[in-house]
């Protein structure tokens, strides 16, 4: 587990960072995308505390296990929580350290641009305009093309499908496009042919439902007879 971390934070840096890139600082790729606007403060809150909440458990690890250590003795017996626990403290107190570190790095950072810039005439542009004067939606990344490099390296389990036209060498290329789609392995190898398999017994069984109400009522008289029939049996037993 502590050894998956690294590969953990990194797939989660990918994906805040996509979305973050794409759908936040992008340029708006509709009309309703255009007219976006920020939510009020009212709504705004919730997820500030949760956000703070998230910083205090992560910079805050060993402390958060102090906290939960009663509640593991109630449910693991001996010293295995307690052993447990204080072998997650090390890894928790290096997360710390380094989170300290960043935080503090950071911050320099800030500063030294804005001592940098001070007395400077600033122009902002658009996050994926790569020199462009005036840049569209459909020269920057996508969330796919952004993914891709993170993709690839798992093609073989993720089996992303590509569907489109791509321009070969000739002189007047058609007009390209590209659509990638990459299904849920657990929806389409487990739960799609799980819930099929039992839409079909159900299905077989759909003789049951008549709609006669005699037919009901009959079904609720040979479920109480088999009810009693086991109750009977075990209290002779």
């Amino acid at each position: 587990m502590i050894a998956a971390l690294p590969l953990i934070g990194g797939l989660a840096a990918i994906c805040f960072t996509k979305a973050a890139g794409t759908a936040l600082l992008g340029e708006p790729r509709s009309v309703r995308a255009a007219a976006a606007h920020e939510v009020s403060s009212a709504l705004s809150l919730p997820g500030i505390i949760l956000a703070v909440i998230c910083l205090a458990i992560g910079l805050c690890g060993s402390l958060v296990l102090e906290l939960v250590r009663p509640v593991c003795r109630l449910f693991i017996p001996g010293d295995s929580a307690t052993i447990g626990l204080s072998a997650a403290a090390t890894p928790l107190n290096a997360v710390l350290l380094g989170s300290v570190m960043l935080i503090i790095l950071s911050l320099a950072s800030l500063l030294l641009r804005r001592r940098l810039l001070r007395g400077k005439a600033c122009q902002a542009a658009p996050t994926w305009g790569c020199g462009y004067s005036f840049p569209s939606a459909r020269m920057q990344y996508s969330a796919s093309s952004y993914a891709q490099p993170a993709g690839s390296f798992f093609r073989m389990i993720l089996r992303p499908r590509r569907f489109g036209n791509i321009p070969g060498s000739a002189v007047f290329p058609a007009r390209p496009a590209l659509t990638t789609q990459t299904p849920e392995i657990m929806t389409r190898k487990i739960y799609a042919p799980l819930f099929a398999s039992v839409r079909r017994i159900m299905a077989g069984m759909a003789w049951i439902q008549q709609g006669r109400v005699h037919l009901y009522v009959l079904y609720v008289v040979l479920a109480l007879i088999i009810s009693l029939i086991f109750a009977f049996g075990e209290t002779c037993l």
